[in-house]
Parts: structure tokens; sequence; C-alpha cells
């Protein structure tokens, strides 16, 4: 009985060490990981301390239970290494039963931030019948060499939407829009003021930013009732950091946020700044370092048959004595000798 609770406690002791490691690889020393339910890893943190920048420094709002995170007035659903996924604030239209409009535009405001809103991820979603929606874009660009700022406001993106009766809607499908229609979101915007036009005083409109590849629309979403679980619909971010390409960031090892055993790659999407990865063969967060990955340890990590040795960033294959081959399974694999062959030899 003792060695058995010995055992167990080896065990646990070994999986909060794991678990201990894979954290604290995550944040900066004495940071907090989560906020919430939700990871919150660097370079974004809690606290100036724990941030790579302000733009990353994460407000964990406790008025919640649990916390939730927010950038601005926006709640953060998730945080990864190259983008970042946002709840949706949702402009409405709608006649009340004595004919007077209720309406209510959002926005996203950004600017000043390494922020953008991904032209290749989002589309601008409108839904109703006989409703118009427009994007009022604001594109900041920023020289560097003179920090000064230029923004130019247009009206970026919209669409109709054209609806005779739900009986006409298609559903799955924003393409014809019929009850809802989408338009791109340009490259390289981090405002974004949403509004509805030509509302039908017979019918409800929304507007807001999705995420193409998760959002799929259903006739009921046109229920007024129903707009507040628009919010629901991830939109993503993108952001860099630094405000260099690769080659300038790297000049300056002091400043540069790529660590050991990672990688750097210029942005794309009119984004200035960088993003940095582990290298291939390593694990872990880039902006604090990365570890070597034993593709040794899980079979199914390497394509090995026989003897797998780990080395920095890769392994290797071989073969026991006595069996020749270059050791991998779809490979050559490890094969006895040819006794003739050994005669000769």
């Amino acid at each position: 009985m003792t060695a058995m609770f010995l055992l167990l406690i080896l065990v646990f002791s070994l999986m909060i060490a794991s678990a201990t490691a894979i954290n604290g690889n995550q944040t900066k020393p004495g940071c907090e990981l989560y906020c919430g339910n939700i990871t919150v890893p660097y370079p974004f943190g809690m606290g100036k301390e724990c941030s790579i920048d302000e733009w990353a420094n994460i407000n964990c709002s406790t008025a919640f239970s649990p916390p939730k995170p927010f950038i601005g007035n926006i709640e953060v659903i998730e945080f990864s290494q190259n983008e970042v996924r946002l709840k949706n604030l949702v402009a409405t239209s709608c006649y009340n039963a004595s004919g007077f409009l209720n309406g209510f535009t959002s926005s996203f405001y950004l600017s000043g931030t390494p922020y953008r809103f991904s032209s290749t991820k989002n589309k601008f979603t409108v839904l109703g019948c006989n409703i118009t929606g427009l994007a009022i874009s604001v594109r900041q660009t920023v020289n560097y060499s003179t920090t000064s700022v230029r923004q130019t406001v247009n009206y970026s993106s919209g669409c109709g939407t054209s609806c005779y009766g739900r009986e006409n809607i298609i559903q799955g499908s924003c393409s014809v829009g019929s009850g809802c229609c989408q338009s791109p979101i340009p490259k390289g915007f981090n405002e974004i003021y949403l509004d509805l036009l030509d509302t039908n005083s017979s019918t409800c409109g929304a507007a807001f930013i999705a995420e193409e590849d998760k959002y799929k629309f259903k006739a009921s979403d046109l229920n007024f009732r129903n707009f507040d679980s628009l919010s629901e619909v991830p939109m993503v971010l993108n952001f860099a950091v630094g405000n260099q390409t690769c080659e300038k960031a790297k000049q300056n090892a002091t400043t540069y946020a790529c660590k050991e055993n990672s990688k750097c790659y210029d942005l794309v999407d009119d984004v200035n700044g960088y993003l940095c990865n582990c290298s291939d063969g390593y694990i872990g967060n880039p902006y604090l370092g990365c570890q070597d990955v034993d593709e040794c340890e899980n079979p199914s990590n390497n394509d090995c048959e026989k003897i797998c040795t780990n080395t920095q960033g890769s392994y290797y294959c071989s073969c026991p004595d006595g069996l020749y081959g270059d050791g991998k399974k779809h490979g050559k694999g490890c094969n006895k000798k040819n006794p003739i062959l050994q005669l000769t030899l």
C-alpha cells in the first residue's frame, strides 16, 4: 500500500512539474497565464510588466465570474501567436410597433496599435430584408521615420439584401443576398464603424464583422431577438511586434523579439512589423524561447523502426548491431545482413 501511495505521489508530481514547465514558458516569470478560462500567452499579458508593449497589455475584468479579457471594450475569445479572436459588436436597426426606428451603430477603435482587421478571414455581414449596410473604415498609415500618422477615411465596404418574405430566403449562404449579404474587409484597417441604411419599416436588420468560416446563415438569425447571439460569432485581428521588417529588426539584438530557437517572418495584410514562430523541431513560446521536441519520446512523432536518437531540433534513425538499412519505417528499414555477402567480404 505504501509503495503504491508513493508511486501515485511521484506520478502526480511529474504531472504538476510538466504542466508548470509548459505554463512557465508561456508567460514572463511571476505573471498570470489565465484570465478566467482564457489563456493569455506572452507577448500578451496582464499588467505592464507582463506584456511586450502597451498594446498587448490585456484588461482582465473581474466584473465577471469567471473574469474575462478585453482589448479596449471588446471581449477576447482566443489568443494565438499570430492572431486574436474577439466577440462582435453588432449594429442593429429595427422599427417598433409605433413606427419609430431604434438603431444602434457599433464601432471598433484600434488606432495607435498594431492590430488590424484580417482581410483574409473576416467578412462584413448584413442581415435583413431590403437593407443596406455600410462599414465605414479608417485606414492608418504610420511613417516610422518621422512618427507621423496619416488617416484616410472612406466607405470601404458595404452590401445590400433583397427578399420578399422569409419563404424566399436561401439558408446556409450569404452569396446571393437573399436575407444575408457579405462583402470583404479591405487590408490595413484598424477602425471600422458599422451602420444600416434604408431599413424596411416592416423588418429588422443587423450588421457585424464575422470570421467567414465560423458563420453559417440561418433564417432564424433575422429575428431581432436573436441578434444578441450574433456577438458570439468571432472576428479576427492580425497584429505585429515591432514596426520593422525581420531583416532590420535583427540588427538590434536588444529589441529583437524572436528568442532562442525561433524564426522571424514578415507580415502581409498591410500590417507593419513582424511575428515569431518556433523553428522546426522546437516547441514553446517564440517570444520567450523555444525548447527542443524529443521526437523519440513518442513513436508517432518519428519514423524510426528500431532505434531513435534525439538531436537538437531533429532526430535520426539507426539499426541495432547485426541489421542494416536506414532504420526508417517508410524507408529501407532494418534487415538482416545477407550471409552470402558476409562470406564474400
